[in-house]
């Protein structure tokens, strides 16, 4: 009985892989994370109670999007819809703004200054968030760094890098209703991360040893219950 219900689990079990392997997406992962200084609107500083004037933040704006619908796959510059999130810090107090699924529209891209005499290169990390409630959010997150000492890789595959310095990045985001703009809020970082990593799936290895445990665990019951 043990040996056909294992039998009969694992071919179940080889099925769901080789169909998940088949129809599964690949996801990645953006995330750009900066601390600074920042100033907000009236009306942004009344909705979100922040202080008046320059005050400290931190901001964490991580896209999700399937790397299949890129629609432009070169090197750091890419424009797709996915999700996202955009959770400003201040004193201790996040406000998350949240995409409706798949309403986002996101762009990020490497490229380079020097051409309007601009001794520098960017990366911007952009989005165009419809959030509940009516209310939407638009706008990118950005740092740039001297030409030739961009530590990372330019592509999409799994990387992180970080710049510290005085003005090294600057965040920028217009709070919308409708069509028509509400509010904004400005930053200017000194510190700036950006991650791109693959979204992790369940491992086949992990989900195997899981099954054959519960196949185990019901074979013991059995054993118990056989006089």
């Amino acid at each position: 009985m043990f040996a056909r219900l294992t039998a009969l689990f694992l071919m179940v079990f080889s099925c769901v892989v080789q169909a998940q392997a088949q129809d599964e997406p690949e996801l990645l992962n953006i995330t750009t994370r900066s601390t600074g200084t920042m100033f907000v609107s009236d009306y942004v500083q009344y909705e979100l109670g922040l202080p008046d004037g320059r005050f400290d933040y931190e901001l964490v704006f991580t896209t999700t999007f399937e790397r299949s619908r890129m629609e432009f796959p070169f090197p750091l510059w890419m424009n797709a819809n996915g999700q996202g999130t955009v959770t400003l810090t201040v004193n201790g107090t996040s406000h998350v703004f949240r995409d409706f699924e798949n309403y986002l529209r996101t762009t990020a891209r490497y490229y380079s200054n020097v051409p309007y005499d601009r001794p520098t290169e960017t990366f911007s990390h952009d989005a165009s968030i419809g959030t509940y409630y009516g209310m939407g959010l638009s706008g990118y997150q950005r740092v740039s760094w001297p030409v030739g000492q961009f530590p990372g890789t330019q592509g999409y595959g799994e990387q992180s890098w970080v710049f510290d310095g005085p003005d090294v990045g600057e965040v920028y985001f217009n709070l919308e209703q409708g069509a028509e703009r509400v509010g904004y809020f400005v930053g200017r970082a000194n510190h700036f991360e950006m991650t791109i990593s693959a979204v992790p799936e369940p491992s086949p290895v992990a989900l195997l040893a899981a099954g054959l445990a519960i196949v185990a665990a019901s074979r013991r019951r059995v054993f118990r219950k056989t006089p």
